[in-house]
């Protein structure tokens, strides 16, 4: 009778056999994740970046829907305007209630923004309407604004750039879509 076949257990370093087998298997495990990880990071970055452009149209939706319902409620129109360059907009006809004499100091009592200090200096924003002429809400809330040919119109787009993501703002009387 021959004897049964034993295959031939050694030591690796100071690792048993089965301690061996463990330790391939966590490295196997960390590289799959490892791998997942970084086919996935693309995606978690571009994520981010688009959250950021809705940011801005968000910001700025709700800034023109404020004024159109100040135009509204005060039974006077509301213009804003837009400098693309700087990437600000403001309004002098919009002035916000403050509450202590010392804030009426330091404020100007004007309602706008610098996007760029917010959401920083790689920001484009681009509009379908005369930048002198900006836009103006009426006592009915409803927009009045000129294309750059000077012709009257009901439709407002706003394109808003960053961070290699874009998203368009449309304001049309009485509603304010992003797409």
């Amino acid at each position: 009778m021959m004897p049964r076949y034993q295959p031939h257990q050694t030591r690796v370093g100071n690792l048993r056999p089965r301690q061996l087998t463990t330790c391939k298997r966590v490295i196997a495990a960390t590289l799959v994740v490892t791998t997942g990880a970084l086919i996935g990071l693309p995606n978690v970055i571009a994520a981010i970046r688009r959250n950021r452009v809705r940011m801005v149209a968000k910001t700025l939706r709700d800034d023109l829907e404020l004024a159109r319902r100040t135009a509204m409620n005060r039974g006077q129109d509301v213009s804003v305007y837009f400098d693309w360059k700087q990437c600000t907009y403001h309004s002098p006809d919009f002035q916000p209630a403050i509450a202590s004499p010392s804030d009426r100091e330091e404020n100007t009592n004007e309602f706008g923004t610098n996007l760029t200090r917010s959401f920083g200096t790689d920001l484009l924003l681009r509009g379908n309407f005369r930048d002198e002429s900006g836009i103006r809400f009426d006592q009915r809330g409803s927009l009045v604004t000129e294309d750059h040919e000077g012709v009257r119109t009901s439709l407002a787009v706003i394109t808003i750039q960053l961070d290699g993501h874009q998203s368009t703002l449309q304001i049309r009387p009485g509603i304010s879509l992003l797409e």
